[in-house]
């Protein structure tokens, strides 16, 4: 489980299945979720700017970043919209 993996580490870590979040989205909110089609467009609709960042690994060690607003609002720690 996640908490078994994390158990370690000095802060509250959430897991959350971002590919599933269309079908309670409309119970919750009052308005239909639409599913997202990639990982990418998950990210794209994040609630701040600096929380649309994604790291992924490959099976040979290749990491590639997704951060379509860039970095500096996550290293200046300023949490702003995101406007999508």
């Amino acid at each position: 489980s996640a908490a078994e993996l994390f158990a370690d580490v000095d802060a509250d870590v959430e897991v959350r299945n971002e590919a599933r979040v269309h079908l309670w989205y409309e119970q919750h909110f009052g308005i239909p979720g639409v599913p997202f089609t990639s990982c990418c467009d998950a990210i794209d609709h994040f609630a701040s700017t600096t929380c649309c960042f994604g790291i992924t690994k490959s099976a040979g060690g290749t990491v590639d970043v997704y951060a379509p607003h860039g970095y500096d609002d996550l290293f200046d720690m300023i949490v702003r919209p995101n406007p999508v």
